[in-house]
């Protein structure tokens, strides 16, 4: 048993690390990529004084996914805190709260689209190099399904009870074997023996449980825990990029509000003007 159940906890926390680096990689980090190069496209074609609005919205509504991909991790409903941090607008929380919980990071991904699509009508860009707007966009919505399957299918229920019952049955074995080797020991003498039975008997559970606890505090990287992604700092990296290809960015941190009205008015003009 003690040969044995070193190899399958190991097992299952390759499994358990591999699902979290799978999170990491094909879904947070594909999401965030895909918003900075939609977010380069904006900057690359609508690079004139007119268009600085476009581009601010744009970045926000990036920032945005993000910050709803994480509440639906965390089943966290709310908006009103969005709103008193003039992160959202109240007729945008309107629309949202619509929207079912998992759904809302792709309706901000919609929305995205519809501004850089007026953009281009506007502006007549070519089909083409709209082309990879929407490519882009794609890849940020799979990202976000990705967060949400790997979420919601957690290993199967029976595979982890039965890694906890050769835990515990493995550490119930040691104690008893400990126990045993200690009373021969303490008969005979013998100190050394019950030095390292005494450690061992102490040491190899407390590894065992350890290794365990790792695997419950990876299974939901998006939470609030301290071995969870940092999140805060992705976010800031996230809004660094969006500034280093805008340095414009600066300048209308304190309009937002008024950034998302005058995007609001724009969507009802260019409805009218297309029907």
């Amino acid at each position: 048993m003690n040969s044995f159940c070193p190899f399958i906890l190991g097992l299952y926390l390759s499994v358990s690390l591999g699902r979290w680096w799978a999170l990491r990689t094909t879904g947070l980090q594909t999401v965030m990529d895909s918003l900075s190069h939609v977010h380069n496209f904006v900057v690359c074609n609508f690079p004139e004084p007119r268009h600085q609005l476009l581009r601010a919205r744009v970045a926000h509504y990036s920032l945005l996914t993000v910050e709803l991909m994480i509440r639906s991790a965390q089943s966290a409903d709310s908006l009103a805190d969005l709103v008193d941090f003039e992160a959202l607008h109240p007729l945008e929380r309107q629309d949202l709260e619509l929207v079912p919980l998992k759904a809302r990071a792709h309706a901000v991904v919609r929305w995205i689209f519809s501004l850089v699509y007026m953009a281009a009508c506007y502006d007549e860009i070519p089909p083409p190099q709209f082309v990879v707007v929407i490519s882009e966009l794609q890849r940020t919505s799979s990202g976000v399904s990705v967060v949400d399957m790997h979420r919601k299918t957690q290993l199967p229920f029976p595979y982890v009870q039965v890694i906890s019952m050769l835990v515990q049955t493995s550490c119930v074995l040691l104690a008893a074997k400990g126990g045993i080797t200690f009373a021969v020991a303490y008969h005979k003498q013998m100190y050394q023996t019950i030095a390292v039975e005494f450690v061992s008997s102490i040491a190899v559970p407390v590894m065992y449980y350890s290794l365990l606890a790792v695997a419950v505090v990876i299974e939901e990287p998006l939470g609030q825990d301290f071995l969870d992604f940092p999140m805060v700092d992705h976010m800031k990296d996230l809004k660094a990029r969006f500034r280093d290809m805008d340095p414009d960015l600066y300048q209308i941190d304190d309009r937002m509000q008024e950034i998302a009205v005058d995007m609001r008015n724009e969507k009802r003009r260019f409805r009218t003007a297309t029907m």
